[in-house]
């Protein structure tokens, strides 16, 4: 009977001793902590130029066309050499847009509302 009583007690004390939750030792291990992602910020990146009116607006009557004009200027510091090129993507403008240079290191822009 004593002989039963020790092994009942061994068995509670081995149970106890392994402190339960096994995980078959692929814990983290003591002081770890798991990696830690930042998120990456979007990156902005300013217009190149500055343009106004930022919006060109004009009323004209159809055949009578009107030009309107709108002036640029270089909003961040670069080097070389800069080529502007503007492109109609509507019929009510027409396709031959001037650029001129001025001497302030602005530019202006006209542009003429087509005949139809």
């Amino acid at each position: 009977m004593k002989l039963h009583q020790l092994s009942t007690l061994l068995m509670v004390a081995a149970f106890s001793a392994c402190g339960g939750g096994g995980g078959g030792g692929q814990g983290s291990s003591p002081g770890s902590t798991p990696p830690v992602t930042v998120p990456t910020p979007p990156v902005t990146v300013p217009a190149p130029y500055l343009l106004s009116p930022a919006l060109l607006q004009a009323s004209y009557v159809a055949g009578y066309p009107t030009t309107v004009t709108l002036t640029g200027r270089q909003a961040v510091a670069f080097t070389g050499n800069v080529y502007i090129k503007a492109t109609v993507t509507a019929d009510v403008i027409n396709p031959e847009i001037v650029i001129t240079p001025l001497a302030d290191a602005t530019f202006t822009i006209a542009v003429k509302t087509s005949a139809g």
